[in-house]
C-alpha cells in the first residue's frame, strides 16, 4: 500500500514538501489548466488517473490563490471522494497526509491546516459510506 502511495505521489508531481511550500502542479498542470478543469467539473481524459490527480491536488491546499486552493484542490478532492472515484488506498494515504499536516507548525499563509481539516472530513465521510479504515 505505501509503495502504491509513493508511486502515485511521484507520478502526480507532488512529492511531500515542507509545510508552507507548495509543489502545486498535479499531473504537470499549469494554474490555467487547473482553473479550466475546475470550471469543467473535473473531467479527466481516459488515460488520466483520478488517484494521481487527487494526490497532486493535496499539494495545492496551501496555495495562495483561492481559485486554485478552494475551487480546484478542495472542491476537486471533495468531488473525487464523494463520487467514489478513488481507490481506498488513495483515500487512506490522503487521510494520513492530512493528519500529518495538522500536526505540523502553521504555514506562513495559514491556509494549509484549515484545508487539511476539511479534506480530512471528506476522507472520514468516505469511510462512513464505504469503510476502508
Amino acid at each position: 500500500m505505501r509503495m502504491r502511495f509513493l508511486a502515485i505521489a511521484l507520478l502526480s508531481g507532488c512529492a511531500a514538501l515542507p509545510s508552507g511550500q507548495t509543489g502545486c502542479a498535479p499531473l504537470g498542470m499549469s494554474a490555467g489548466e487547473m482553473r479550466a478543469m475546475a470550471e469543467t467539473g473535473f473531467k479527466l481524459s481516459e488515460t488520466a488517473s483520478p488517484d494521481a490527480l487527487a494526490m497532486g491536488m493535496t499539494a495545492c491546499l496551501g496555495a495562495a490563490d483561492p481559485i486554485i486552493r478552494d475551487g480546484f484542490a478542495f472542491e476537486g478532492l471533495s468531488k473525487l471522494m464523494r463520487a467514489g472515484s478513488l481507490e481506498a488506498d488513495t483515500v487512506d494515504a490522503i487521510r494520513t497526509d492530512m493528519l500529518a499536516r495538522l500536526a505540523q507548525p502553521d504555514d506562513r499563509a495559514g491556509f494549509e491546516k484549515p484545508f487539511a481539516a476539511l479534506v480530512l472530513s471528506e476522507a472520514v465521510r468516505v469511510d462512513r459510506i464505504s469503510p476502508y479504515m
